[in-house]
């Protein structure tokens, strides 16, 4: 035999022309010839002849009656909608929860708190100084960012003062 010939089949189902891919086993061209054979010949056995007619016009009738009338699953109910609001609200809460749980605290998004803070923090113009202890009347250290100078200050009189000129 020539290798360019391919040895050909034909389907018991649709009496096709097919090239088998498993020669000896297959005898039909695919998969869905093979289950209408299977349906055809399992429906005769188990039907006789008067009811398989009869059968056969039902279910036409019945499929066609499908196609004019949506189906109880098509239909559009209240309690469809609730159950899946319910069900969006709680899954979209359990993977909030998860998230903040098990989400660093610095891998957290900033909030618009976090930035009022922030903003709050960088237009503050004094700064406690903690690394110098307060000068002998008792007036704390701090830093003046407008004027780039420690300042100390005094409590009673309610200001901030340049610290005395010390000349030693």
């Amino acid at each position: 035999m020539k290798k360019d010939r391919k040895i050909t089949e034909i389907c018991l189902q649709c009496n096709e022309h097919y090239v088998p891919t498993r020669k000896g086993v297959q005898k039909f061209c695919g998969a869905s010839c093979r289950s209408r054979y299977w349906f055809i010949h399992n429906q005769k056995s188990t039907v006789p002849q008067k009811l398989q007619s009869e059968k056969s016009e039902l279910i036409v009738q019945s499929s066609i009656e499908s196609e004019q009338k949506p189906t109880k699953i098509e239909e559009v109910s209240l309690a469809g909608i609730s159950n899946a609001a319910l069900g969006t609200i709680l899954a979209n809460s359990g993977t909030a929860f998860v998230k903040s749980r098990f989400t660093k605290e610095e891998d957290k998004p900033a909030t618009k708190g976090d930035l009022k803070k922030l903003e709050d923090l960088i237009n503050k113009q004094y700064f406690e100084v903690y690394n110098v202890s307060p000068d002998i009347y008792g007036r704390r250290a701090y830093f003046d960012m407008a004027t780039s100078k420690i300042v100390y200050y005094d409590e009673r009189q309610r200001r901030f003062e340049f610290p005395p000129f010390d000349l030693q």
